[in-house]
């Protein structure tokens, strides 16, 4: 990615284009998941990084990191998904401080009754308009992103750091 956008409008537009498609994707989908399940594009993002997580759990940290939720977003999530009998909390036995996310059979049904549709929706959205070129390029903007916001996150604890050094 070494051609650089030569204006800060053409910087500008691309920003626009990129948060106004993520905007709208994500709306698409949480209506399609809303439909077809009763739930949102959040709650799903939850299930289905437990169904894909080892033993089917994950800590409420790593599972926050997973999805990318703020704690009061995941909160509110597992709550739901609790409520609904798609997901236990279990604390850990050795370490009180540590709390895990499990999904339940029914939690896991549901996430499989739902990833062909929501992998459609997804595929008709984005994936079937990109060709291969266009699916790297989506796939290194990604790790572009993500490696950012680890810098960006690690920022603080960095400067404090750097601050407590003679």
């Amino acid at each position: 990615m070494s051609d650089r956008p030569s204006t800060p409008q053409d910087t500008c537009a691309a920003w626009t284009a990129f948060i106004s498609g993520v905007r709208l994707m994500t709306r698409e989908l949480d209506k399609g998941l809303r439909r077809d399940l009763g739930m949102g594009y959040n709650s799903y993002v939850v299930l289905a990084a437990l169904a894909e997580a080892p033993g089917h759990r994950l800590t409420m940290t790593s599972l926050a990191h997973r999805t990318q939720s703020p704690g009061e977003r995941l909160s509110h999530a597992v709550v739901s998904l609790r409520t609904n009998g798609l997901v236990t909390v279990e604390n850990d036995s050795t370490d009180r401080r540590l709390r895990y996310a499990v999904i339940t059979p029914a939690g896991l049904a549901t996430v499989e009754r739902a990833a062909p549709a929501h992998t459609l929706r997804v595929q008709r959205l984005l994936l079937g308009e990109l060709d291969a070129t266009g699916i790297e390029s989506l796939r290194q903007l990604g790790q572009i992103m993500r490696a950012s916001s680890s810098r960006e996150a690690c920022a603080p604890e960095a400067a404090a750091e750097a601050a407590r050094r003679p």
